[in-house]
C-alpha cells in the first residue's frame, strides 16, 4: 500500500489533466476544487502545464474570468496514453 501524504508533481499534473479531460473547459476555481488543490499549488502547476503546451489558460476581457482547457496536444496525449 502506498504511503499517504503529500502528492508528488506527477500526481498533481495528472489530477488537473483528468479533471479537464472529464469535465472540459472550466474556471480556475472549479479546477482547484475538483482536483483538491490549493490556489497556490494550482497556479504553480498550471504554469508548468501551459509551458508544456498541454493546457491553455484564457481570460475573458469582458468578465475578467479565467478558464482552463486542454489543448489539442494535451487532449491527444490524454487519449493516446490510455488506449
Amino acid at each position: 500500500m502506498p504511503a499517504k501524504g503529500k502528492r508528488g508533481p506527477i500526481e498533481t499534473y495528472l489530477s488537473i489533466l483528468v479533471v479537464l479531460a472529464v469535465k472540459g473547459e472550466l474556471p480556475m476555481t472549479r479546477v482547484m476544487y475538483a482536483a483538491n488543490l490549493s490556489w497556490n499549488t494550482l497556479a504553480d502547476n498550471l504554469d508548468y502545464l501551459v509551458a508544456c503546451g498541454v493546457i491553455r489558460v484564457d481570460r475573458d476581457r469582458i468578465t475578467g474570468r479565467t478558464s482552463v482547457a486542454l489543448t489539442d496536444k494535451g487532449g491527444g496525449a490524454w487519449s493516446t496514453s490510455w488506449s
